[in-house]
């Protein structure tokens, strides 16, 4: 039997059961004054600041905020740690520290009076704009892929700026936890390595100038105020005296300019509310990256708004908007480590989930949003449905609803905020049967997101049958675009083809390994990425290069020869306008050559025999060891024989360097002229490659 908790969320409710929070007294019974001792620690430093750890500061600079939007700074302040710390702001191609938008946040986040999606006209009730929010609010936002987005992308305080453009560079944190640091403090250690390891951390207090002396805060915990204002934790002192009975603070970023200790104060460890409120206490965004979906599929706009316990298992129904791939699903644990099942399956029929597509299970340690990867992605085809389903070992599923929301952090108010469902979104089991959560709450849906990538399919001109042969083809793909815009496409290696596992033995024409060891099979899921596709030249023909380069592209299709990747091979070609965001690999064929170009082809297909005049099967357009093997053996007077032989490449492109693996005129001169009796020497009027651009 389930019930719905009434609370505004079960965070709340999650914690208390786990011993996380200190509730409140029952009215008329006193509270005491007396504070616990710290319990056992682990073996951290007394002292810590992340803007010098070794030397290296993890702190972007002290913002400045307008109005009640000090929730969206502390928030950013902590995406912004994160990226610091992994490295991923500057191998994503930014420049300079990482700067996110706090005002986009602050008028997209769908909670407000400017703009919530699940209302029509999405305007009306919910927050004023600029007066308040918290760090639910900003998970919401996150989640569904809103932001987070840089500040030369979104920022406008006034007026409201984009809510999105193709130009802008989107982050997105696959991980955000709550902790609280308990009231006896024996949790503390665990906010403390978060920091170490994931960065900068949100949190809150409520700031009055009574708590404040010399830039140390502390609310003692018999006071009834509530938090109003966001800050940032950055490090601690177990040793700071402030005006609690005991020592020990966080250190803390603001977002008041240069106010404080330029721009940064203490706040005890037995504050009222820093490292203690359940949602607002000490909030972690990590694994922070750039936002690789270009779809999200979700039926709850507003995020956690509540969770049904005594539930285990849920899912979420949709339908393909376009071909793509799944490649991840994210979720809500209202619970510490929780066991979870991810299943993703095609169909819903006679109130079963059938024909089951993928599957992924694991343990989540922490009270939070989290995003799991798919060990392989789903296809999707557009109008098809498919079914993400998850089992949570205990805590509940979160889910959103039509709610009331206390406005903590800028404000003093509550507001309501509308949430939307249908039916056929959301359904959870009770016992044997599957519920539509709609017939409990026509405004619920469950928290379960499906992450995918698109993909624009393009048909492989004069594609060639079998594609699995050792050959040196083009491929011919297309950038997707108008002719107008700036395109980058990257090469990776999909899938290679093996006899035996064995990369060596090279696949025949139809398919079957040498010696008659098997049949060719593919090898997926190789990874490598190759490099990026070069601006065509006056073939074109395009080539791969090592770094991105950005192009408006002067045609439809691009051709890439098989001389600049690897033969034997499936490859994907993703698409980008900014080097960051990909598509889905767009379908790749073997073409003929785009231009009348000199191939040093002689033989057909698997003949080992030369030229058609003899009455043998003319050449087939594929430079292969045949072709080198009849050149050089009738060159030398003899008949070329069909058996495979071993080869490798001779020569590097005619400056003296050692063998290119690349089977080009400069080998074929060598191996002619050494049958001949002559000493090879690069002939300039022949050094360009027999197969590639």
């Amino acid at each position: 039997m389930w019930r719905i908790n009434s609370s505004r969320f079960l965070i709340v409710v999650a914690l208390a059961a786990l011993g996380m929070l200190a509730t409140e007294p029952a009215k008329g019974q006193k509270q005491s004054t007396n504070i616990p001792l710290p319990a056992q620690r682990l073996d951290l430093p007394s002292s810590f600041d992340l803007r010098d750890v070794d030397g290296q500061n993890y702190v972007t600079s002290v913002k400045n905020q307008i109005g009640g939007t000090c929730w969206t700074h502390g928030a950013m302040a902590a995406i912004e740690g994160n990226l610091l710390m992994t490295d991923v702001w500057e191998s994503a191609g930014e420049t300079g520290e990482p700067n996110l938008a706090e005002y986009h946040l602050d008028w997209w986040n769908g909670f407000n009076q400017y703009n919530n999606d699940d209302t029509d006209l999405p305007t009306g009730g919910g927050l004023e704009v600029h007066q308040g929010g918290d760090y639910l609010v900003t998970a919401a936002y996150l989640a569904r892929g809103e932001g987070a987005v840089r500040d030369i992308d979104g920022q406008s305080y006034y007026p409201p700026p984009d809510r999105s453009r193709p130009d802008f560079h989107y982050y997105y944190p696959r991980d955000i936890e709550w902790y609280t640091a308990k009231s006896d403090l024996s949790n503390i250690d665990l906010i403390k390595s978060k920091v170490m390891s994931e960065g900068v951390m949100g949190t809150a207090l409520c700031y009055n100038g009574a708590f404040m002396v010399n830039y140390m805060h502390y609310q003692p915990p018999t006071s009834g105020a509530q938090p109003n204002h966001a800050v940032a934790i950055v490090g601690w002192d177990d040793d700071l005296v402030t005006q609690a009975p005991l020592p020990g603070a966080w250190l803390c970023k603001n977002s008041w300019g240069a106010w404080g200790l330029e721009g940064y104060f203490w706040i005890s460890y037995y504050d009222k509310w820093a490292g203690q409120h359940p949602e607002m206490g000490a909030v972690s965004f990590q694994n922070v990256e750039p936002l690789a979906y270009n779809r999200i599929y979700s039926h709850d706009y507003h995020g956690w708004r509540d969770t049904l316990e005594d539930c285990t298992e849920a899912f979420n129904a949709f339908t393909a908007s376009y071909t793509g791939l799944l490649h991840a699903v994210s979720f809500f644990t209202a619970a510490g480590n929780v066991s979870y099942t991810v299943r993703i399956y095609d169909r819903f029929e006679g109130g079963e989930l059938l024909d089951e597509l993928a599957s992924k299970t694991g343990t989540i340690a922490h009270l939070g949003f989290h995003t799991v990867d798919l060990d392989s992605p789903v296809a999707l085809t557009t109008h098809d449905d498919f079914f993400v389903y998850l089992e949570l070992s205990i805590g509940g599923h979160a889910f959103d609803r039509t709610s009331e929301v206390p406005v903590l952090l800028g404000a003093s108010y509550r507001v309501v905020v509308e949430s939307t469902s249908q039916p056929g979104q959301s359904y959870y089991r009770d016992g044997a049967t599957w519920l539509d959560l709609y017939e409990r709450d026509d405004t619920a849906n469950f928290c379960i997101k499906g992450l995918a990538t698109q993909y624009t399919a393009v048909t492989p001109q004069e594609a060639p049958s079998p594609h699995n042969v050792r050959k040196n083809r083009y491929v011919s793909i297309a950038p997707g675009t108008n002719g107008e815009e700036t395109v980058a496409i990257q090469v990776r290696l999909a899938c290679m083809m093996r006899c035996s596992g064995d990369l060596s033995w090279a696949c025949s024409d139809d398919g079957e390994c040498p010696n008659g060891t098997g049949p060719c099979v593919e090898h997926p899921d190789v990874g490598a990425v190759l490099g990026w596709v070069d601006e065509p030249d006056e073939n074109g023909v395009s080539a791969i290069v090592s770094t991105p380069v950005f192009r408006v592209w002067p045609e439809d299709f691009i051709h890439v020869g098989d001389c600049a990747v690897i033969p034997v091979a499936r490859y994907e070609f993703r698409s980008t306008l900014d080097g960051v965001i990909f598509t889905l690999p767009l379908e790749v064929g073997t073409i003929a050559k785009p231009q009348d170009k000199h191939y040093g082809d002689t033989v057909g297909v698997g003949t080992g025999l030369l030229w058609p005049e003899l009455g043998f099967t003319p050449p087939n357009g594929i430079v292969n060891i045949n072709d080198v093997q009849a050149y050089a053996l009738t060159a030398a007077g003899e008949e070329s024989p069909s058996a495979d032989i071993t080869w490798v490449d001779l020569h590097g492109l005619g400056d003296g360097r050692p063998p290119n693996f690349v089977l080009n005129v400069s080998d074929l001169q060598s191996i002619l002229f050494g049958n001949e009796g002559q000493t090879f020497t690069q002939n300039p009027d022949h050094k360009d490659p027999a197969d590639c651009p």
